[in-house]
């Protein structure tokens, strides 16, 4: 296994355990299915996006509970190919300041038709526009605090304060 593999196989065994430990049964049922994965196959050109300016800043923000998971990440950082975020409707200064990497999934290190693994970076300010689409999501904050709008649908408080360790469970909409 290259050095750049090992690196990203390294980032989904922590972010499997850290979702496995979590109470709720959607991230468990996640945990357990990045620890299934196959090891990493595919080898990419690492990149870095404009926003990716803001990640040593953000991973220095964890907390106990995340400081594996980052610690792996910050290991993996010379690996990953971060990309600029492509949704429809965004403008280029937003783009600039939101990232991505994919681990796993169609596009991914590791070859996943089913599932989506990766990391999201957004720079401190940013508001994300709403949306809603057909894909269920889950994600854990690793460093900094979110604040999570939810309630599009009106049944909740406009706004969650998520803080480093916790999840959000989108459903598919």
């Amino acid at each position: 296994m290259t050095q750049a593999r090992a690196a990203i196989d390294a980032v989904l065994a922590r972010a499997a355990e850290v979702l496995s430990a979590r109470a709720a049964p959607e991230p468990r049922e996640i945990g357990a299915a990045i620890a299934a994965l196959p090891a990493p196959s595919r080898d990419y050109p690492p990149t870095l996006a404009p926003a990716c300016a803001h990640l040593d800043a953000a991973l220095a923000l964890g907390v106990a509970a995340t400081q594996p998971l980052i610690a792996a990440v910050a290991a993996a950082r010379p690996y990953l190919a971060w990309r600029m975020m492509g949704r429809e409707g965004f403008d280029d200064a937003l783009r600039e300041r939101i990232a991505y990497v994919e681990l796993a999934g169609p596009e991914g290190a590791v070859a996943a038709p089913d599932l989506r693994v990766g990391l999201y970076l957004q720079a401190p300010g940013v508001d994300y526009p709403s949306h809603a689409h057909d894909a269920e999501e889950l994600y854990l904050v690793l460093a900094g605090t979110a604040q999570w709008q939810r309630g599009w649908d009106g049944s909740d408080d406009p706004f969650a304060a998520l803080p480093p360790g916790k999840t959000r469970h989108h459903r598919a909409a």
